[in-house]
């Protein structure tokens, strides 16, 4: 019974895990995912920004989609 209440937490959780690299990466200067979305912003690079909002935009649907699905 906790794990069906804890469902929505986990994919929040996860969101906020990918989503939060942009701002670790550039706190601690890792580079990765959040440091090619802030260098095509520079550059800008239309492509890769609207492939990573895609991504993001797809992850948040998908998570919010199966939070609401009845068990």
């Amino acid at each position: 019974n906790v794990l069906i209440a804890l469902r929505p937490l986990a994919g929040r959780v996860l969101l906020t895990v990918v989503t939060g690299t942009l701002f670790a990466e550039l706190t601690f200067s890792i580079d990765g995912v959040g440091k090619l979305f802030v260098d095509a912003l520079r550059s800008s690079d239309f492509a890769t920004m609207q492939a990573w909002v895609l991504f993001v935009g797809a992850a948040t649907l998908t998570v919010s989609l199966l939070e609401r699905r009845p068990v």
